[in-house]
């Protein structure tokens, strides 16, 4: 004969309760490490109360993380340097202060006509000057060496052109040798 059916309602309710007494057990042990309480206003485990999250080294929100999603981070920033540097930084919390981080790190010069490496002049140090290279010109003025005339390097002699000698080359590099000599 099956249970009248106030007891099946009955063991129905019980098992329910069980099975939600469980679930609290089961999430108050789970909060418990985070210092969150089930019932009642959540708080960290040293007492706080949770709040969003700034970038000042303290886990403000109590997610065991310290410091990410600060709002402020991500915007743009001018971290203060000349060149290609200037103005194109974004806002990053570093060590529990906001920071600027350069969008463009300086770099090695290069003949560009622009400041690689964020210091102020523009292509100082003749950068990829001094190499071989040839002119195009005739007579002497034919070897050349690489200079930075910013934005490019050129080719310049290495011997100028001159007024013309009798020693069998074309020392004003006109293409003729030793004339009105």
């Amino acid at each position: 004969m099956p249970p009248p059916l106030r007891a099946t309602a009955a063991t129905a309710v019980a098992a329910t309760a069980v099975a939600a007494t469980a679930m609290m057990v089961a999430l108050a042990a789970a909060f418990a490490g985070c210092g969150r309480t089930v019932v009642g206003e959540a708080r960290c485990a040293d007492g706080r109360v949770p709040a969003p999250e700034v970038c000042d080294g303290v886990d403000n929100d109590c997610d065991w993380q310290v410091d990410e999603e600060d709002p402020a981070t991500g915007a743009r920033c001018d971290p203060g340097l000349p060149g290609v540097c200037a103005g194109g930084g974004a806002v990053v919390c570093r060590d529990g202060a906001l920071a600027c981080d350069l969008a463009v790190t300086p770099s090695p010069e290069t003949c560009n006509g622009l400041d690689d490496d964020c210091d102020g002049p523009v292509d100082e140090d003749d950068p990829g000057g001094g190499s071989a290279c040839a002119t195009g010109l005739p007579g002497v003025c034919a070897d050349g060496a690489t200079r930075c005339a910013s934005p490019a390097l050129v080719c310049e002699p290495v011997t100028p052109a001159a007024p013309e000698l009798c020693n069998v080359l074309d020392d004003d590099c006109d293409g003729a040798i030793d004339e009105d000599n």
